[in-house]
């Protein structure tokens, strides 16, 4: 989080003013912002969704 600069990349949505660095965008793409009911996901739309268990835990029974 800093101040907006000259190259960065801005979004208006719905009422909500979004600013992302274009180095950023050129990197990942576009993002997504979820509302989980318990605070906000942030990450790119193409992100691979995992199901949250990458195989390094012993508590999923896999």
């Amino acid at each position: 989080m800093d101040e907006q600069k000259a190259e960065d990349l801005e979004y208006d949505i719905e009422g909500l003013h979004f600013i992302m660095s274009s180095d950023d965008f050129n990197k990942y793409g576009d993002i997504v912002i979820e509302d989980t009911g318990y605070g906000f996901k942030v990450g790119p739309e193409n992100a691979q969704d995992d199901g949250g268990c990458g195989g390094g835990c012993s508590g999923c029974g896999q």
